[in-house]
């Protein structure tokens, strides 16, 4: 036997016992890591909000076709929430309240993209005050 080439041999052991343990360290952590979330179930429930009308889509000619409810609230965390106004026959009723600010209460979904989709049983309109109107900068 040359001399070094036990020392050759020690090193190919060593480089092969650390690929090995590398190899198994990387498998324990791919197979023990947590499962990808899962969906979670739409949320839903009764609200009552005060919010403003604002229009989400309109047609080539630019009127609205779709509507939401912008809901300024300084206790949750964006400041406030968005509801996409269900359509269905008092659609027209929301279109002659735009940029209004209403009272309304109903039943809320969230669709496949997240969105939270109120269903207004019954609302009234909140009077504009100037105190009411905050500007921001």
């Amino acid at each position: 036997m040359e001399k070094g080439h036990g020392a050759n041999i020690l090193y190919l052991t060593m480089r092969i016992s650390h690929l090995f343990i590398s190899t198994l360290l990387f498998c324990t952590l791919l197979f023990a890591a947590k499962p990808a979330k899962q969906t979670k179930a739409p949320e839903s429930g009764k609200v009552t909000v005060k919010g403003t009308i604002f229009p989400e889509e309109t047609d080539k000619d630019g009127n609205p076709v779709s509507l939401y409810l912008s809901i300024v609230d300084k206790s949750l965390p964006e400041g406030g929430t968005d509801y996409l106004i269900q359509s269905d026959a008092n659609l027209k009723e929301f279109l002659k309240l735009l940029y209004q600010t209403v009272e309304a209460a109903g039943t809320y979904t969230t669709n496949t993209s997240g969105r939270k989709v109120l269903k207004i049983d019954k609302f009234k309109l909140i009077e504009n005050k100037p105190e009411d109107i905050e500007e921001e900068f």
